[in-house]
């Protein structure tokens, strides 16, 4: 009865997972407005790389009104540049060609010493101009309307991306991404199993130190392999931050400590019991197979 039990509560358990995960927020499509001789342009983020601030995104361009003829061609030459706080991305498209999809990098600055609850935000600018040719053979300038949509999302993060409700020249694009609530979830249960383990190793150890148990030398592998294992676990956290995070400071480092020490005690205690054994004139060390604490 007890086992069904338990296989419900891990089935439970499971299902609400895969639940979480399969309908964890991301980010909303919103269209972009409708523009008259001017530029439509779809903002479609792929990747964030939190370690460096970067935001890789497709810029997806369209022109219309007197901008292009009934095949898409462009009548003039288009220069279309992005500007964010700390960087700037010009792309020109020369007369009798189509508009493209271009790549392009944001920066959206954060710091990710506070992962996992890290969050990141920025602004950007696009603007647009019209090169065309005057009477008298110079180039004109024009400025043009510019309207922004947002499609998809960002995997793993919450991103958030404000552009302005109606098209405007150099309209201003507010950016912020967090990450998402099951990878915060997820790293915290990781965090925790990294501190529970090492508590685990001192208790048992502690044990074996104060003779209330049998150190057997075997066990001595278990503490090896939790010292290899959190590093292993430290790893596996979602979107792998670097060393140096505030949780190494408060977490990690402290449990890989307590983790050494509990293999220390361990040896310790079996150096001390193995001892003893000889001293008794026992010279065989019992197996692993007795009850603990019997000699």
């Amino acid at each position: 009865m007890v086992v069904v039990v338990i296989l419900v509560l891990v089935v439970a358990t499971w299902g609400l997972l895969l639940f979480r995960y399969s309908n964890q927020p991301t980010g909303s499509d919103q269209p972009a407005p409708a523009v008259r001789n001017g530029i439509t342009a779809i903002l479609e983020p792929m990747e964030f790389r939190a370690i460096d601030d970067k935001m890789l995104a497709n810029l997806q361009l369209t022109a219309h009104g007197d901008l292009v003829d009934s095949r898409g061609i462009l009548q003039d030459s288009v220069v279309v540049t992005l500007r964010t706080d700390v960087s700037s991305q010009e792309f020109t498209f020369e007369r009798g060609k189509r508009l493209e999809t271009e790549e392009v990098l944001l920066s959206v600055v954060g710091n990710i010493q506070d992962y996992p609850s890290d969050s990141y935000g920025g602004t950007l600018t696009l603007s647009a101009e019209r090169l065309g040719q005057t009477v008298d053979g110079t180039t004109a300038t024009i400025e043009l309307p510019v309207a922004v949509g947002v499609v998809s999302a960002i995997d793993g993060w919450t991103t958030t991306i404000t552009p302005p409700s109606a098209a405007e020249l150099s309209p201003s694009i507010g950016i912020r991404t967090e990450r998402a609530p099951f990878s915060i979830r997820f790293a915290w249960a990781i965090l925790a199993l990294i501190t529970v383990l090492p508590l685990l190793g001192l208790a048992v150890a502690w044990l074996f130190i104060t003779n209330r148990r049998v150190a057997y030398l075997e066990y001595l592998s278990w503490f090896i392999g939790l010292v290899l294992a959190l590093p292993f676990l430290r790893r596996v956290l979602p979107g792998d931050p670097p060393l140096g995070c505030r949780i190494d400071v408060t977490v990690f480092f402290w449990c890989l400590v307590g983790a050494m020490v509990a293999m220390v005690l361990a040896v310790t205690a079996w150096y001390l019991q193995s001892g003893q054994r000889l001293r008794n004139g026992v010279d065989q060390e019992p197996g692993p197979t007795h009850p603990p604490g019997a000699e």
